[in-house]
């Protein structure tokens, strides 16, 4: 296993804002209004942290998606998992749509807890869709 390469070591207070435990992951707030994202598993640890600052402003509103509805982002899930960890950047809360490689629908536990990301759970692992609108 190799060192770990530490770029910065930052003492002092920070926020705690989300806690994934079931997927090793902890999204701290920084003094300076960054978040920080730190994924950990039994032999490694990986921490990313944004460079630019906190959040900014809203920008405008996108155009509408085909015949009036909404833009759709489509996940691809190739690797049967229980757990999907998707990545989403938009202030909201995605309704998300699972299907199976065969497009049944799944019934799953949608969380939002871990920051820029919707967690996706089910009762067994498998490959497929996510649809987030």
């Amino acid at each position: 296993m190799s060192q770990p390469t530490t770029h910065e070591v930052y003492t002092g207070r920070v926020s705690i804002v989300t806690t994934e435990d079931t997927l090793g992951l902890t999204t701290l707030a920084m003094p300076s209004g960054d978040l920080m994202v730190i994924a950990e598993s039994e032999s490694e640890a990986v921490v990313v942290t944004t460079t630019e600052g906190g959040i900014g402003p809203i920008g405008p509103r996108g155009p509408a998606g085909v015949d009036g509805r909404p833009v759709v982002l489509s996940y691809r899930q190739d690797i049967p998992q229980d757990i999907w960890l998707i990545p989403w950047g938009l202030a909201y809360r995605p309704i998300v749509t699972v299907y199976d490689s065969t497009d049944a629908l799944v019934d799953v536990e949608i969380d939002y807890r871990t920051t820029g990301f919707v967690t996706v759970r089910a009762e067994y692992p498998f490959a497929g869709r996510a649809e987030l609108v």
